[in-house]
């Protein structure tokens, strides 16, 4: 079967096969891309959102579902006990007159946390 010549077609279909053929929408129609994840701003589509949220909460509901089996195994841990035994000495210079911003070394030191962490502070 041969193909009419160009001039038998109307004009208006070849225009409509020159604009499906580019991708131009018709007008009253949007153009739309088959796969867009992103928006033109850069922000994720409701497709993506969605599915973030979904995979987001398949991991959570993971997480919270294996932790509470690991709970078991921080005895075997060394505690501070353990770790209290060799205190490493440390030095900290600070300015010359105590400060705001020194607190909280000063209550971590008043606390013993240094000590639990194996560590003695001089300030």
């Amino acid at each position: 079967m041969t193909r009419p010549p160009r001039a038998s077609i109307p004009v208006r279909a070849l225009w409509r096969d020159h604009c499906a053929a580019r991708g131009v929408a018709r007008r009253g129609q949007q153009r739309r891309s088959p796969v867009r994840f992103v928006t033109i701003a850069g922000h994720p589509t409701g497709r993506v959102r969605a599915a973030l949220a979904v995979s987001l909460l398949i991991v959570s509901t993971l997480v919270a579902g294996i932790l509470p089996r690991f709970a078991d195994h921080a005895r075997w841990l060394p505690g501070p006990v353990a770790l209290a035994q060799d205190l490493t000495p440390v030095t900290v210079a600070l300015d010359w007159y105590p400060n705001a911003n020194h607190a909280g070394l000063y209550l971590a030191q008043e606390r013993g946390y240094f000590a639990e962490a194996g560590l003695a502070v001089e300030l």
